[in-house]
């Protein structure tokens, strides 16, 4: 992956467990079970152009239409 993607695959892990008052960590293994990293380099040209809202409700809708959900 690189730097620019990873930096802000991190960014969205933060945000999203910010968000949610959960921990990174938790957030990760969520990303990971849902493959939320393919689909950040996927649109990465698109998505890091959003604001922090439209970033953590895209990626939110994601993981939810793969079945799962921030709990």
């Amino acid at each position: 992956m690189e730097d620019k993607i990873l930096h802000f695959f991190l960014f969205c892990i933060y945000a999203v467990a910010e968000k949610h008052n959960k921990t990174s960590a938790y957030i990760y293994e969520l990303f990971k079970k849902y493959e939320v990293s393919s689909y950040i380099i996927d649109c990465y040209e698109a998505l890091h152009t959003q604001g922090e809202l439209y970033i953590i409700d895209d990626l939110e809708e994601f993981i939810v239409s793969r079945g799962g959900k921030i709990a």
